[in-house]
């Protein structure tokens, strides 16, 4: 007896958006995790995932390439569903959160925000729309403010003698209790002065500075 084959038949068809800020997040599950938990709503109400986007950086500003062909794939005539985790997977910006109300408004789409089981639509309350846009602000909110404290602790940090960057030649890392700080090594310092000195006298380019240099540092080493 031949076993039967039975087709599943599913309620509609949707597509998943997932997202991390950096490759290295990537590298720690975390865009598995979010997929598996899109797959497992899907198979609890019925949903087919017929395509999948994914990207690999900040979602701070516009611009991302996958986000960019998703909201091109949604505008097509058939109304699709978008399965993502949560708002801030989606969007950390205005411009973006823009183009997803207007994709809602044009009944384009439907978002299903599957960690706060939320859905968007059309047809949402007031409510809904007043928690999206809020769940955006908080979620620019927050990189807003990570920004600005990063950069008032680097300002601070040089403001006392350290240094973030990689050392400039002619420098060394010193290692201290409160961090690295910059100080010019012994072994270079005298190349980076002869640098300065011909440059200073304006009658060579950088590429024979360059020349010249590392011609004197053969010979010395010869």
């Amino acid at each position: 007896m031949k076993d039967k084959i039975i087709n599943k038949k599913y309620n509609r068809e949707c597509v998943t958006y997932t997202r991390v800020s950096t490759t290295e997040q990537a590298k720690h599950f975390s865009l598995d995790s979010q997929m598996n938990l899109l797959e497992k709503y899907a198979e609890e109400h019925n949903l087919k995932i017929i395509k999948r986007f994914e990207d690999k950086e900040t979602a701070s500003h516009a611009g991302r390439k996958q986000f960019f062909e998703m909201t091109e794939f949604l505008k097509t005539k058939k109304k699709y569903i978008l399965l993502v985790e949560k708002t801030d997977r989606l969007s950390r910006n205005f411009e973006d959160a823009g183009k997803i109300e207007r994709l809602v408004e044009n009944n384009s789409c439907e978002v299903h925000f599957v960690r706060d089981r939320q859905i968007y639509d059309k047809y949402s309350t007031e409510s809904t729309l007043i928690i999206f846009g809020l769940d955006v602000s908080k979620a620019k909110g927050f990189i807003s403010t990570l920004r600005t404290e990063t950069r008032k602790g680097m300002k601070e940090r040089y403001l006392s003698g350290f240094y973030h960057n990689r050392a400039p030649i002619g420098y060394k890392y010193d290692e201290t209790q409160f961090g690295k700080r910059n100080i010019v090594t012994n072994k270079d310092k005298i190349i980076v002065e002869d640098c300065f000195k011909l440059a200073g006298k304006e009658i060579y380019t950088q590429r024979e500075i360059t020349n010249l240099i590392n011609r004197e540092c053969s010979d010395n080493c010869g």
